[in-house]
């Protein structure tokens, strides 16, 4: 996470508890397995009040993560806002709190997809078909998924990590990117700022967090959202014809 923010999130300090359920992980998951999960970590040894850096009594999503891994269940994972108003250790969940979940045979990308739901906001973008995969960790991921796959452009810039540079396809110019670092924005001013390309390079052979990624090279994104900012659409590949060299088409 700290390298898909470029420094600008850290999740340390790190507490491992270890519980036991008095009933079947599925049993329990359907019901308040959240809160018993949480309340069952307190009494093993982890201070949640330690968190509590502003200590105003509330725990939000800013302060802490918290990520249970069950035993084996085909590698899944999901993350619930099932813990808001619990109270433990003096100090209480904040309503929606995320708990996130993942079974212990479940990859990197796994634990990093659903902590991200919590601690960056993410959505899942990968719909029924499991479009852009490989090329963001919020897409979907398999067992076989060991190599860490990094974040998309627009994650980042939604959460405040990445400021893109912004071109309008009315200009000609060039730019150089560095992998994993540099994000443009291309735009057509007559579109209006609904619909737009984020520009990418991305070099797994060199960049060990995005290791996983399908290939190397530059990767452009089709981003639509409405009039309030709301995604509606975020694909690799992008929805375009190029002819010439020149992009002749949009969505």
């Amino acid at each position: 996470v700290a390298n898909m923010s470029d420094g600008r999130l850290n999740l340390a300090p790190i507490e491992i508890a270890r519980v036991r359920l008095d009933r079947p992980f599925r049993q329990a998951l359907e019901n308040d397995y959240d809160r018993t999960v949480v309340r069952l970590a307190s009494q093993a040894g982890v201070n949640f009040r330690a968190y509590d850096r502003d200590h105003n009594g509330r725990l939000t999503q800013d302060e802490v993560a918290v990520l249970v891994l069950t035993a084996p269940l085909g590698g899944s994972g999901q993350t619930r806002p099932r813990i808001g108003g619990l109270q433990v250790d003096g100090v209480r969940f904040d309503g929606g709190f995320l708990v996130s979940f993942a079974d212990e045979l479940s990859d990197i990308n796994t634990y990093a997809h659903e902590l991200l739901h919590g601690v960056a906001s993410t959505i899942d973008i990968y719909g029924p078909t499991c479009v852009s995969y490989r090329q963001t960790v919020m897409s979907c991921s398999t067992d076989g998924d060991l190599a860490p796959i990094g974040l998309d452009p627009w994650h980042k810039m939604r959460s405040g990590w990445d400021e893109p540079h912004v071109r309008s396809t009315a200009t000609p110019g060039s730019i150089s990117l560095r992998s994993g670092r540099d994000t443009v924005l291309l735009h057509d001013p007559a579109l209006g700022v609904g619909e737009y390309f984020l520009v990418e390079y991305r070099n797994p052979r060199h960049d060990l967090y995005d290791s996983g990624s399908a290939r190397q090279g530059v990767t452009v994104w089709y981003v639509g959202t409405n009039d309030r900012g709301d995604l509606l659409g975020l694909t690799w590949p992008p929805p375009v014809e190029i002819i010439d060299g020149q992009l002749s088409a949009w969505a």
